[in-house]
């Protein structure tokens, strides 16, 4: 099964809890009609488990909730990350750590709260804006469906995190070496 990776920032700073009770319940409701994927939703360290077990109880579903403070699972986002399929997010910044590791990326933003992220202004991620549209770009990044925009949105997102990490070709010991040997 493919894994889908969860990780929100949780509510208060960023985004309303109208607005993060809104993007959980529609990923909780595609989760309990798509058996073909795993879901896991792993919180940062100013979120709470309650912010979603309410809902999952609501929809009778278990999804795995993997607190920051759960010493039984490793806290590095690397290794989440390196065993997901996608990441969904707000406007978290774990999705530049997704994009370093060239997972796809898909950012939520239903009431329009996220302004100013860089990373979703340059079309690095798959933006949805509409419930409705949540499930069929979940496939489109799974599936790498290019329907003109994966490509283009894996290119932006390639450029934006090598630019963003000023991750170039060239290694610097590379370029000493061939600075110190230049007028050899």
């Amino acid at each position: 099964k493919k894994t889908i990776l969860i990780a929100f920032s949780g509510p208060g700073h960023c985004t309303t809890y109208l607005h993060f009770d809104l993007i959980v319940r529609s990923i909780v409701k595609i989760a309990k009609t798509q058996n073909e994927y795993n879901f896991i939703f792993k919180l940062h360290r100013k979120d709470k488990k309650e912010n979603y077990t309410h809902i999952l109880k609501e929809y009778d579903l278990d999804i795995p909730i993997i607190e920051a403070s759960n010493k039984s699972f490793d806290y590095n986002i690397f290794e989440w990350l390196s065993i997901s399929d996608v990441l969904l997010t707000g406007s978290s910044t774990v999705a530049l750590e997704a994009m370093l590791l060239e997972k796809p990326v898909v950012t939520i933003d239903y009431l329009n709260e996220y302004l100013n992220i860089d990373f979703i202004e340059e079309k690095c991620t798959f933006h949805v804006t509409k419930d409705d549209n949540l499930l069929k770009t979940i496939k489109v990044a799974l599936d790498k469906i290019d329907n003109g925009s994966y490509s283009q949105v894996k290119q932006n997102s390639e450029k934006f995190i090598n630019n963003y990490f000023k991750r170039e070709s060239v290694s610097a010991s590379k370029k000493i070496a061939d600075w110190l040997v230049k007028d050899l």
